[in-house]
């Protein structure tokens, strides 16, 4: 006894986030030019992908200008870069920022690379 099963088609929608600024589009050379500043400046708008060897969010730095910053995905990276190791507090507010930044969405650039 044979089976047959038949073919269909689903539609997925899925959701693209890009960055403008005014009625332009950011593009990754743009965001390749702006200051990076640390995390805990930031009010984080998404992740987006400048280079491969780092991760990075994009946002507002506190006087308001467009701005990046590194995040660690895996976390306490960052101990070696910050000296925090005798303040459990601090290391569980930079977890807390970098869980937060990793979790952010994805913002898709304009442009090549």
């Amino acid at each position: 006894m044979s089976t047959t099963t038949t073919a269909t088609i689903e539609t997925l929608t899925a959701e693209v986030r890009t960055l403008v600024l005014g009625s332009r589009q950011i593009t990754l050379s743009m965001a390749k030019q702006l200051d990076v500043v640390d995390l805990s400046r930031l009010r984080v708008f998404g992740r987006v992908h400048i280079f491969k060897s780092a991760n990075y969010v994009i946002g507002a730095d506190r006087d308001g200008q467009l701005a990046l910053a590194e995040y660690w995905p895996l976390g306490k990276n960052y101990l070696g870069r910050y000296d925090v190791r005798s303040k459990p507090e601090v290391v569980n507010a930079w977890d807390a920022l970098n869980k937060a930044a990793a979790g952010s969405p994805l913002i898709v650039l304009a442009g090549l690379k």
